[in-house]
This record gives structure tokens, C-alpha cells and sequence, in this order.
């Protein structure tokens, strides 16, 4: 009878092993408990996993770096442009000699009266000519325009609003530059419309409207709205914008005066050298710089149009 090499016995006992897992297996399976058999792998995966999440945050920080230096980069090119930008103003203001900007006056004021159905056309306030107030000057509040001086008694005044049909205020759309004149539309779809805005400009819903200083009353700069709306006139010339107001004209208590506004001439006398006067206050009254500018349109000669 042949013997068997030890080899072949291994292997005979190697395969008997695996008989009795495998029966054991098929009889017992469904009752073995196999939960340390993940929490086996896991163990033994859990260094290359931790080794791999680290190469991952690696790789993902190198690129997030690369990211924010090209950022930095931009910013520092933004900055030196924007310094370069201004440097280039300010010598243009001292080759044309524009005058310096001058910050109005802001008078508060209380509103003691309201007239006008379905909605406000006019205020009565609280100030008059004693304390600085005069025909055209610009009332405001915080949140915009609200409109301007009509009549001026001695302790009080009226206000006509921005629903006023009869106020009209050239503004432009910020940015872009699209000019035009605001006025309140009673008829079709009530509210303020920019008219007079040529169909080559771009308008989208959403930009701001603010003063441009054309009218011969209102600083520039003043915000007033924002588009709520972009159409055609219906002679189909212009466009029909339609602005949302920021000022809660329906529900305002106090509002702003704007007294003392100096007219700058662009070309005017006033050199980059010599320093502004500081707006005069009147007597009597709290005041409060504004950062808007004055705005009156001149010819280059010097004197207003």
C-alpha cells in the first residue's frame, strides 16, 4: 500500500477543513452572526483609508492654494489699477480745475400733514424759512428722494412728492449711465416711469436710479429707486421704465431737508488746489453731512445754463 508524502497529507487535511467550514456554513449560516466580518475589514482597511483621505486633502489643498493666489493676484492688479484710476482723475481735476465736490446740508424735519388720494403728493413739514428752508431745495430720507420744497412760510413748508405728476427729476440708471426724466404716471399703470431713455441703452430689472444732477434743483447722486420694470413706450420710440421707489412715502414721520447746495461749475473757477468751503448751516437747526454732490449743469464758460 503506498504512503502518503507529508505534502499530500496537508493537503488532504487543508481540504477537509474547508468541507467542514463550507457544511458548517450551509447548516449553520443563516444563524452565524457575520457583523465581525465588516468590522474585521474595516480594521484592516482603516489605514489605507486614512492614508488615502490624506493624499486627497493634500491634492485638495495644493489646488484650493493655487486658487487663492491667482484670487490674491487678481485683487492686488485690481487695487493697483483702481489706485492708478484715481491718481489719473485727480490730475485730470487739476489740468480741467473741476472744483471739488461740496456736501450739502441735511435740516430734519417732521411731517405734520399729508395730502393727496389714493396716494401722497404732498408733506407738510415742520420747518420754514426761519430755519434755512427755500422754494426747490430736495427733501429726503434715509432710504432715497422723497421730493421737494414747494412753499415756504415762516415756521413750516410743503413738500411736493415724488407722486406729484407735476415733479420731474432727471435721474439715470447705476451703473450704465442711461439718462432720463422721472415723473409720477397717474393714467394705464400707476407709478414712476424713466421716460425719454433711448432704446440703444441697456436697462435690466433690478438697477438702481439715482439723481444725475441735470435738474436744476436735485444734487447728484441721490438714490431714488430701482427698475422694476423694462418696455416700450407706446409710440414705440423709447423705452417705458417703470421704478420702484426706495422711500416709504406712505408711511415716512421725518424726512431730510437739503439747504445750502453749492452749484459747482465743472469748468468753473474753483481749482483742485484750493480747498471748499464748508456748507453753511442754518441758524438754529441740527445738521448732518450728506455724501451726495451737488450737481447744477454750466457751460464750460462758467455760468449756469
Amino acid at each position: 500500500m503506498a504512503t502518503l508524502s507529508s505534502g499530500d497529507r496537508r493537503e488532504i487535511a487543508v481540504l477537509a477543513v474547508c468541507l467542514g467550514a463550507s457544511a458548517l456554513l450551509l447548516a449553520f449560516g443563516g444563524r452565524l452572526d457575520t457583523a465581525w466580518v465588516a468590522r474585521l475589514e474595516a480594521g484592516l482597511l482603516w489605514p489605507a483609508n486614512q492614508a488615502r483621505d490624506f493624499v486627497e486633502s493634500v491634492s485638495f489643498g495644493r489646488a484650493e492654494n493655487q486658487r487663492l493666489k491667482g484670487e490674491l493676484l487678481r485683487l492686488r492688479t485690481e487695487k493697483i489699477l483702481l489706485q492708478q484710476a484715481g491718481a489719473e482723475a485727480e490730475r485730470l481735476r487739476r489740468a480741467l480745475r473741476f472744483a471739488e465736490p461740496q456736501g450739502p446740508v441735511l435740516l430734519p424735519a417732521r411731517v405734520v400733514g399729508v395730502w393727496g388720494e389714493p396716494w401722497p403728493l404732498v408733506f407738510q413739514l415742520s420747518v420754514g424759512s426761519e430755519d434755512g428752508v427755500r422754494a426747490g431745495q430736495p427733501v429726503v430720507a434715509p432710504e432715497g428722494l422723497v421730493g421737494r420744497v414747494a412753499e415756504v412760510a415762516a415756521r413750516s413748508a410743503r413738500a411736493a412728492l415724488l407722486t406729484d405728476p407735476a415733479l420731474a427729476v432727471a435721474c439715470e440708471v447705476v451703473p450704465g449711465g442711461a439718462r432720463g426724466v422721472l415723473r409720477f404716471r397717474a393714467e394705464r399703470r400707476p407709478g414712476l416711469y424713466l421716460s425719454l431713455v433711448p432704446l440703444t441703452d441697456t436697462v435690466r430689472v433690478g438697477q438702481e436710479v439715482a439723481t444725475s444732477g441735470l435738474s436744476a434743483f436735485f444734487p447728484q447722486g441721490l438714490p431714488v429707486g430701482a427698475v422694476a420694470r423694462v418696455g416700450r413706450d407706446p409710440n414705440g420710440l423709447v423705452q417705458e421704465i417703470e421704478v420702484r421707489p426706495h422711500a416709504p412715502l406712505g408711511r415716512l414721520r421725518e424726512v431730510f431737508v437739503v439747504v445750502d447746495v453749492e452749484r459747482l461749475a465743472p469748468w468753473g473757477a474753483a481749482g483742485a488746489d484750493s480747498a471748499p468751503a464748508g456748507p453753511r448751516a442754518p441758524a438754529g437747526s441740527a445738521m448732518a453731512p450728506a455724501v451726495a454732490a451737488p450737481d447744477s449743469v454750466r457751460a464750460p464758460g462758467g455760468g449756469p445754463r
